[in-house]
């Protein structure tokens, strides 16, 4: 796992598919190891043996053990999140318009599309 310069970066990360794959592979390598048991195994005797040879400590699990969070912080994360999400739409945007786009994209560098969701981002926070 990368190192993160803040909390929210780490929930970033973990939100990517990146993260996701990460969490994943930690879970299955617990279960593997026998450090997390679930519900249905807790009275495998392999595992009892295996834990009472090893020293290892057994934690039974149903579900997942998730400490509760502040609403406000979990309403945060998702606005994040969807702040990055995009969805392709289809608008009738006036030649006019999208030519005055077109020369601002040119002096900035940028394509007009994405000058375009600038605009409208800007917009709607201001409105």
């Amino acid at each position: 796992m990368p190192r993160f310069k803040s909390a929210a970066e780490e929930a970033d990360w973990l939100a990517s598919p990146a993260g996701h794959r990460h969490s994943e592979r930690t879970l299955r390598r617990a279960l593997r190891a026998g450090v997390i048991v679930t519900e249905e195994r807790k009275d495998d005797p392999k595992l009892r043996a295996e834990a009472k040879r090893t020293g290892k400590v057994i934690r039974y699990k149903k579900g997942l053990d998730i400490k509760p969070t502040d609403p406000a912080v979990l309403q945060e994360f998702m606005e994040r999140v969807k702040a990055r999400q995009t969805q392709a739409v289809s608008l009738r945007i006036p030649v006019s318009d999208i030519e005055a786009a077109k020369k601002i994209a040119e002096q900035k560098g940028l394509g007009y599309q994405t000058v375009l969701k600038g605009i409208i981002s800007k917009g709607l926070r201001h409105s």
